[in-house]
């Protein structure tokens, strides 16, 4: 929303990502769907906003702007503007393209930002909208992560005796009103463990981290001791070396 402090303000929707090292397992999660599977072959190989843009066209019946400029009542029947954004290969690019197709669409200074992201991935996406946002002194917009849910596991109900493999093998989701339907469309324990560990290190700043003493592409963000103490337990119990 901009900043004309209206009751009519645009609402916009701005599907961003390109083809990066989760974009097979998209491909694979609508291969799976019940109902987006009969889409598998027009998205192949195409950037992640695109199957999302796919998605949003065919089975909610929404257009989305094909322009690079505004066209204003152009889709009465919506309430909002949808654009796309298919270059970006990492949190950090997903924000920076993001503010530059607002810009091109005249959406230079937005009140508030929404974030929908992966769980593991929104704190430092957000991060990321707050840096490319910092040179706007006097009209910052307002920002909110929003991952849908927050994933939560637990130790299995039965455990096979005997049962091979690592930690990740004896977890399982424990989400409240997930059906299994659902649930099959999450990471697999194992993808959802190695995300974990690897966001920690990215979100400190240190010289090997994103922070401004590090890569420079997301604010400062202070991770409480505690959350470092279970990162490193966590590290230590999957027997990956966390320093």
């Amino acid at each position: 929303m901009t900043n004309s402090a209206v009751a009519d303000e645009p609402v916009v929707l701005v599907i961003t990502g390109g083809i990066g090292h989760s974009t097979q397992l998209l491909y694979d999660a609508v291969a799976r769907h019940p109902k987006y599977n009969s889409i598998t072959g027009q998205v192949q190989g195409q950037p992640e906003a695109r199957v999302f843009q796919a998605i949003v066209e065919q089975f909610f019946h929404l257009e989305v702007e094909k322009g690079s400029l505004i066209t204003a009542g152009k889709h009465p029947t919506q309430k909002l503007t949808i654009l796309v954004e298919d270059a970006s290969t990492n949190c950090a690019l997903n924000a920076v393209y993001t503010r530059k197709v607002l810009d091109q669409h005249g959406y230079t200074s937005p009140c508030s930002i929404v974030v929908a992201q992966d769980p593991t991935m929104c704190r430092r996406t957000v991060a990321a909208f707050e840096q490319v946002y910092s040179d706007t002194i006097d009209d910052t917009p307002v920002f909110a992560g929003w991952p849908t849910f927050v994933p939560r596991v637990a130790v299995q109900d039965s455990i096979a005796q005997n049962q091979a493999g690592g930690l990740s093998s004896y977890l399982r989701y424990d989400i409240a009103g997930f059906y299994n339907n659902q649930a099959n469309g999450l990471w697999g324990m194992e993808r959802l463990m190695s995300l974990l560990v690897g966001e920690i290190p990215r979100m400190r700043d240190d010289e090997n981290g994103y922070g401004p003493r590090g890569k420079g592409s997301i604010v400062r963000v202070d991770i409480p001791q505690y959350v470092e103490d279970a990162w490193m337990i966590l590290g230590d119990t999957l027997g990956q070396k966390m320093r």
